[in-house]
């Protein structure tokens, strides 16, 4: 077996919809730390959910029911809390993709504001990612987004 046929075998069976919520939660926290979600994040979330495959199959209208369900606890309690009730959703072979997902969010509109940071900070211990891939999923994010 190849080295990414391991890695793609070990995200099958993954998808359900609640991975599918965490990970559409997470994004909707990311982007909505700093009290604003703008259009290139809004864009980026909407990019990153028409890619997964762990969405493909699922009908426009859950993938709005799921959206909605994230932006009331948003609105109602919070980033943080959304944050935190999200990122149990995700199943340890999709943290570090989550993570990168949820950086090239925040940093997509060109800014990095101290709310970003924190869920930022947050994330990385919510989904108990490794320090040193958080350090190089975010430096690749830094430099995927120069541009």
């Amino acid at each position: 077996m190849s080295f990414f046929d391991k890695i793609f075998s070990q995200v099958q069976g993954s998808s359900n919809d609640t991975v599918q919520f965490g990970f559409i939660g997470i994004c909707i926290a990311a982007a909505g730390s700093d009290g604003n979600i703008d259009d290139d994040e809004w864009g980026a979330i909407v990019g990153y959910i028409s890619r997964l495959k762990m969405f493909s199959e699922v009908k426009d209208s859950e993938i709005k029911k799921m959206f909605n369900k994230a932006i009331g606890i948003l609105r109602s309690k919070g980033s943080p809390a959304l944050m935190t009730e999200a990122s149990q959703y995700i199943p340890n072979e999709l943290k570090n993709t989550a993570f990168a997902c949820i950086c090239d969010i925040i940093l997509s509109d060109g800014t990095l504001e101290r709310e970003e940071r924190a869920v930022l900070e947050q994330a990385y211990g919510c989904l108990n990612i490794d320090e040193s891939q958080a350090a190089t999923i975010m430096e690749v994010m830094l430099i995927k987004n120069k541009m």
